[in-house]
């Protein structure tokens, strides 16, 4: 259920960090919740894991569940009461923490199976395909159905529908187009797939795992390939009638034994081979029968195990017949009759290929039974060599095993764990699974949370037990990095991320600017001062909550806060908040800021210009050398701690890949694949970049020492008369404070509830690199959102030109006065805009080089970033020749900020094509989008039109 947006939301702040009682069913779900697992490459919290996984089948982090059509479950469900109450708070809808239900789940599954928890609101899906109420008894939208309820005849023939279009779309290579029922009932059957997934249970007789067919049929298909080509008698070794045997002499007679050792060698080898295949191919049959008769007399998906680990065996040792064959010496071609060498080194490689698959293949297929597909809680590190490998990718196997596996798996799976400190993990899983049952338990939650705590600390102690082992296992190609991001976590290594998902900062950072925007509109009305610093205030601290929030994230994932869609909205409104600051205290700041910049000059430097600018308002000289002397101080603290972060991010402090010393070779130039040295284009671009980082560490130092000593000293010297007027000035200019705000707001609401993924996830290959998301990525978006404050100034200027008061002066009509203002900022933050806009892109470029080999391909996001800085770079250079005035100005900042919105947007979620569709989603939001558009071209016509109503004479000027 999502939140709703409240209009005085500053005063909910201070319950960020707590969760609701009711959403914990009165248990202690902590432990749970920090309990590591590993997903998608990345170690989280299960906390993290829960939420993303019931958000997709609940369609909400912490759903509102209980009631099941128009009436409640006890009076519809074939359930007891006493199950009755287990499963939903004694029938009453009550809201479920995503780790309770991911845990619910896994042990009690089929109670599931009658409780309406599937997200479908669709109100043509609930009525026409699955026959359900639409409303409760309350008149409430209903919004859930449960899986008993989705396995209806039209729901299947819709399904077969989507099916048929899917397949037509692959033959055409093109995405499907589904019909909007069509695309609901697709989420539907995915949401219900993940929960059959996750609820799998191998213990349970009857249960399917088309999952572990599917990987087993693959590899029949293989083992078929393979025996086929055996069944030919490949040339594997040289036959005795192809050696030459030449009478000689006794020391002739030795050297021709010993030449004949390979030949002697590779025949034990190829019976040894042949042998294996025979055993290997009746362990085939074995599963087979195996696997038929569980389908048929219900036994348990877990019983295959045994047959499986003796699959896993053959494959691995026919596996390392074949390489130790495809590796051993060939005889000398003098002894041959007719050399046929290369024929048998052919045969063996290629034999070795296959039989290496097949052994990737069936070492998967033990832990297969005890998951179904790719979603299982992998809790613990596994004792795998192959899952650690360089060339792991050929592999399905994990570097983590679930937790049925490790509950439910033999001695032989569990090769490497303890036995003594497995059981103790099963003995406290028992006793949570108990105490979560037995509802009727006084002392229920007491013994539940001593369970779980059992629980987890028995899985650290496991964990940490075969971690040294782990690092011995005989890897062929050992991969140290993958070793070292795999390692179970610290003690307090989640507790972040938990804290993180608790809080939210992001969300309440924008309900921050909402009420900032409402006091800041309160200041309009009455108590001018007061409001207008209690929304300044109230500004900065939604500044502050997402610096606090992309910090904690940063800790999390080691990565620059740019890797998402959503990352870069919410990176966007913070700059536009502060961007909106800067310029709302512009007339105090402005001034002084020049003074403060020019005591962060390097003595002697070429910053240092030693002008005496009198117009300055700055601070006594008598005190300047001590204020010097501290920013100076202040600068180099934060230049050292800003070059060393960076070094940081961009991988140099990470071990190399012995594990020893620093990894320098992520800021030096990367030579092509199969060339040891770089070439001339890598060692461009590498200065290139070198360079602009080299600038970007020197200087922004010196500007963030600025701003912090620049508001101190405004406030200071804000007692003098001469301060004073300026503040008037502030004052009279908060409509920027508050149209900054509402931006934000804006900002944060599509960040927080547009379909994009707001969870911490892994990041693609291709972004990998904290040095070109630090540089491009950040400046590109940090020009976006500059882009956004001019679009702000804009529309309040159109705002003013089309309902503002204008003026009568020489008999001539004037717009408001506040226009030209408007104006003047207006022009500056484009060019801070157009600056930024202008080197993310060339640094774009420079990435482009290093990962596609060019510079520039015309790719729709380039285009549509060079429009974007083409649109604003001819409003700027349009005023500055006179050839058009404030109106036109404002509206070639909207113009410019719509191009913006097209390379940032658009690329991705409406085109999605091009090199850059990386970060695509489906949908897009059009009509959304074509209904601003709209609007915004009403508010231009209006600016427009009343500008040519009240100043016909001078419209041309004006505009």
């Amino acid at each position: 259920m999502k939140r709703p947006i409240p209009v005085l939301a500053f005063g909910l702040l201070i319950f960020a960090s707590t969760v609701r009682a009711e959403h914990s069913g009165g248990l202690d779900w902590a432990a749970w919740q920090r309990m590591p697992v590993l997903q998608d490459g990345r170690i989280m919290p299960l906390d993290s894991y829960a939420r993303a996984q019931v958000k997709k089948i609940c369609g909400d982090v912490h759903p509102r569940l209980g009631k099941l059509g128009a009436k409640t479950i006890a009076e519809m469900s074939a359930l007891s009461q006493d199950e009755i109450k287990r499963l939903a708070n004694e029938g009453q809808p009550r809201h479920f923490l995503a780790a309770e239900l991911l845990y619910a789940w896994t042990v009690e599954p089929q109670e599931w199976h009658d409780v309406p928890f599937l997200y479908a609101e669709d109100a043509m899906l609930r009525t026409e395909v699955l026959g359900v109420p639409l409303l409760g008894e309350d008149g409430s939208r209903l919004k859930h159905v449960s899986p008993n309820q989705v396995r209806s005849k039209k729901f299947v023939a819709l399904l077969a529908e989507i099916e048929k279009v899917q397949e037509e779309a692959q033959k055409k290579k093109r995405r499907p187009e589904l019909s909007a029922l069509q695309a609901k009932a697709r989420d539907l059957d995915e949401s219900l797939g993940l929960f059959i997934q996750l609820s799998y249970d191998p213990g349970r007789p009857g249960i399917a795992n088309p999952w572990l067919e599917n990987d087993f049929v693959g590899m029949q298909k293989s083992w078929e390939r393979f025996t086929q080509a055996l069944s030919q008698h490949p040339a594997l070794a040289v036959q005795a009638k192809n050696l030459r045997l030449a009478e000689g002499n006794e020391q002739s007679m030795r050297l021709l034994k010993q030449k004949l050792q390979p030949c002697l060698r590779a025949d034990k080898l190829q019976q040894e081979l042949f042998q294996l295949a025979e055993k290997t191919d009746q362990a085939m049959q074995e599963f087979v029968t195996q696997w038929s008769s569980i389908q048929t007399d219900q036994k348990p998906t877990k019983s295959i195990e045994y047959v499986a680990a003796r699959l896993r065996g053959l494959m691995s040792d026919l596996d390392a017949r074949t390489r130790e064959l495809a590796e051993s010496e060939l005889p000398d071609p003098e002894i041959l009759v007719d050399d046929n060498t290369e024929e048998i080194r052919s045969n063996r490689l290629v034999l070795s290929r296959w039989t290496r698959d097949l052994a990737l293949q069936a070492a998967q297929i033990p832990l297969a039974s005890f998951s179904a597909g790719g979603e299982s809680i992998c809790i613990v590190p596994a004792m795998e060599a192959t899952a650690l490998e360089a060339d792991r990718y050929r592999s399905e196997i994990r570097p983590w095993i679930s937790l049925h596996a490790l509950l439910l798996g033999s001695s032989g799976l569990l090769h490497g764990y303890p036995s003594e400190d497995v059981q103790k993990i099963r003995a406290a899983w028992r006793e949570t699974r108990a105490a979560y049952i037995d509802r009727g338990d006084s002392e229920r939650a007491e013994h539940f949370a001593e369970a779980m705590q059992q629980f987890t600390a028995d899985l650290r102690i496991l964990a940490e037990t075969v971690e040294p082992d782990r690092q011995q296992l005989p890897i062929v190609e050992r991969d140290q990095g993958l070793l070292a991001k795999t390692t179970y976590p610290g003690a307090l290594a989640t507790d972040a991320e938990v804290l993180y998902n608790r809080v939210d900062p992001f969300f309440w950072s924008g309900c921050a600017s909402l009420a900032a925007a409402c006091i800041l509109g309160l200041s309009f009305l009455a108590l001018r001062k007061p409001f207008f610093w209690t929304g300044i205030a109230v500004m900065v601290v939604a500044v502050v909550l997402i610096a606090g929030g992309f910090s904690v994230r940063m800790y999390i994932t080691r990565w620059a806060p740019v890797t998402s869609m959503f990352e870069t909205i919410v990176w966007v409104t913070m700059c536009m908040s502060l961007l909106t600051l800067w310029v709302t205290f512009m007339p105090l700041l402005g001034p002084t800021s020049k003074a403060i910049w020019g005591l962060t000059a390097i003595p002697g430097s070429w910053e240092d210009t030693r002008r005496r600018d009198r117009a300055v308002v700055g601070p006594p000289q008598s005190s300047q050398a001590g204020i010097r002397a501290l920013v100076l101080a202040v600068r180099l603290v934060l230049f050292l701690a800003g070059l060393l972060a960076g070094l940081y991010y961009m991988g140099v402090f990470q071990p190399d890949s012995e594990g020893t010393g620093f990894h320098l070779a992520s800021i030096l130039p990367q030579a092509d694949l199969g060339a040891s040295m770089p070439n001339l284009s890598a060692c461009l671009v590498w200065a290139a970049s070198m360079f602009i980082t080299a600038t970007f560490v020197w200087y922004l130092p010196r500007v963030l020492t600025s701003a912090l000593f620049a508001i101190p000293m405004s406030l200071a010297l804000a007692g003098r008369a001469e301060a004073a007027e300026l503040m008037e000035k502030i004052y009279r200019w908060r409509g920027v404070a508050l149209a900054g705000a509402l931006a934000s707001f804006f900002a944060a609401l599509a960040a927080i509830y547009a379909p994009f993924a707001k969870d911490i996830q892994a990041l693609m290959p291709v972004l990998r690199s904290n040095f070109w998301l630090g540089i491009h990525v950040l400046t590109i978006t940090t020009s976006y959102a500059g882009a956004l404050a001019a679009w702000t100034m804009g529309n309040l200027s159109l705002g003013y030109f089309a309902f503002g008061r204008y003026r009568t002066f020489d008999g001539k009509r004037y717009p408001p006065a506040f226009c030209g203002v408007l104006a003047t900022l207006n022009y500056r933050v484009l060019q801070v805009t157009v600056l930024l806009l202008a080197a993310g892109t060339i640094l774009g470029g420079l990435w482009g080089d290093v990962s596609w080999g060019r510079f520039w391909g015309w790719d729709p996001k380039e285009v549509g970033a060079l429009v974007a800085l083409l649109i604003i770079l001819a409003a700027l250079h349009g005023r500055r020749a006179g050839l058009h005035g404030d109106l036109s100005l404002a509206i070639g900042s909207i113009l410019g900020f719509g191009g913006v919105i097209w390379a940032w947007y658009g690329v991705n979620f409406l085109l999605n094509a091009g090199k850059h569709s990386y970060g695509a989603g489906e949908g897009g939001q059009w009509i959304w989008l074509a209904a601003l558009a709209a609007i915004q071209a009403l508010l231009v016509i209006a600016g427009i039109a009343r500008v040519m109503i009240e100043t016909p004479a001078r419209s041309t000027e004006c505009s």
